[in-house]
């Protein structure tokens, strides 16, 4: 998702075709990641975990 011209990670869920994000997932701006946090999430992506 970008806003502002800032980039953020959402987590959360999809059921029947629509997107749930609670108060328990995880929401935050891409570059407030740390390295190691957007390389252990582009690495579950590459290995076909169910990232959208």
């Amino acid at each position: 998702l970008e806003v502002n011209k800032y980039q953020y990670l959402l987590t959360g869920r999809i059921f029947d075709g629509k997107v749930y994000i609670g108060l328990c997932n995880f929401v935050e701006r891409w570059d407030q990641l740390t390295i190691s946090q957007r390389k252990g999430l582009n690495y579950r992506y590459h290995l076909g975990c169910n990232c959208k």
